[in-house]
């Protein structure tokens, strides 16, 4: 998602984050990152989306932002959708994205992924195809 649509999305939802230090599990990848727990909450509805969130060492502890943590989980969701399109089983998506497919650690992160994503989906609602692909803006719909 460009930077633009990504603020757009965040004013037109009131989207806002809020940081813990630490995450309940830290993936061998991200072991030398900053681990975060973080909520993103929809406006004044209930509606919120938690999720772990890794910064490289160089943000020197820096919380990640709305915008950060956004713009990862639909770079994410973008990937998935884009493999499920055309990748019809798990080794496949494992041939398309350089994972073993005897890898217990693979599927499991294949199944996070999809997880991550219908939730995203539920999470930004008629503005998740906007915030992935930049079509179909929902407020052009009113105007």
């Amino acid at each position: 998602m460009t930077d633009e649509r990504t603020a757009r999305v965040i004013e037109a939802l009131g989207i806002t984050a809020t940081a813990t230090y630490g995450a309940r599990e830290i993936p061998d990848d991200f072991r030398d990152s900053d681990p975060w727990t973080v909520v993103l909450r929809r406006g004044d509805t209930k509606q919120r989306m938690t999720v772990p969130f890794y910064m490289g060492r160089g943000h020197n502890g820096k919380e990640p932002t709305a915008h950060d943590v956004l713009n990862c989980l639909t770079a994410d969701a973008a990937t998935t959708e884009n493999a499920l399109k055309v990748i019809e089983d798990f080794s496949d998506w494992c041939a398309e994205l350089g994972y073993d497919e005897d890898s217990r650690k693979a599927y499991a992160t294949f199944q996070k992924m999809q997880s991550q994503t219908r939730r995203l989906k539920l999470f930004l609602g008629d503005y998740y195809e906007y915030a992935l692909w930049g079509e179909d803006d929902p407020d052009e719909d009113d105007k």
